[in-house]
């Protein structure tokens, strides 16, 4: 299993932009009351030029740290790593 964990810096920022995330219409998404989500089954997330896949990502709303677990990849513009 290859796992990435990422710190994104949305903060501190000038231009702050949505995140978005996707995952397949059978996939599950759980959250508790701190803040930490976690979203199964082909997931996708997008913040500006940055791309995460996997099939687990998790991510705290308030740190902004995100973990992709299982076939992850991150791509930014022309960067890619599997």
């Amino acid at each position: 299993m290859l796992n990435f964990a990422l710190f994104f810096l949305l903060l501190t920022q000038q231009q702050a932009g949505e995140v978005e995330i996707s995952v397949a219409p059978d996939g599950t998404q759980q959250c508790d009351d701190s803040g930490v989500c976690t979203w199964t089954k082909d997931v996708v997330v997008v913040y500006q030029d940055l791309r995460v896949t996997a099939e687990s990502i998790t991510f705290n709303k308030n740190t902004f740290d995100l973990t992709a677990a299982q076939h992850a990849v991150f791509t930014r513009g022309e960067e890619r790593s599997e």
